[in-house]
């Protein structure tokens, strides 16, 4: 779904705020980039061609098979980088406990894993 410029202006955020033609060429330019992710995604998941194509005659036979590359090739990453908890530690008489307290209940872990699976699956 590509929006025109004059539906975008009707969006147009808090005056002084942000420049709307800038956000319009943003979002089209993803927009043009959508199919590619979406293809992207699909390889991950294990969604190849191959499991599209049908047979040509009928007594031509239609084995197919996956082997998702893919997403063994993400989780290795995505593993490598961010496997390990980030370890924070202070000069002498600084007390961080508050900071690390947060860093644990907010699961940022967790969220730096997702993040870099994305980048990892999307190439961005």
């Amino acid at each position: 779904m590509i929006i025109t410029r004059q539906e975008f202006e009707k969006y147009r955020l808090a005056e002084g705020g942000y420049d709307t033609y800038m956000l319009y060429k943003l979002i089209t330019r993803h927009m043009g980039s959508y199919s590619r992710y979406m293809n992207l995604l699909n390889y991950y998941l294990g969604r190849h061609d191959i499991l599209q194509r049908q047979k040509s005659t009928a007594s031509a036979s239609n084995c197919k098979i996956v082997a998702n590359h893919a997403k063994y090739i993400v989780d290795m990453m995505v593993s490598y980088l961010v496997g390990n908890e980030l370890q924070y530690t202070a000069s002498k008489g600084v007390n961080i406990e508050a900071v690390e307290n947060e860093y644990y209940n907010q699961d940022i872990a967790e969220v730096d894993s997702e993040i870099v699976k994305g980048m990892s699956i999307y190439g961005r």
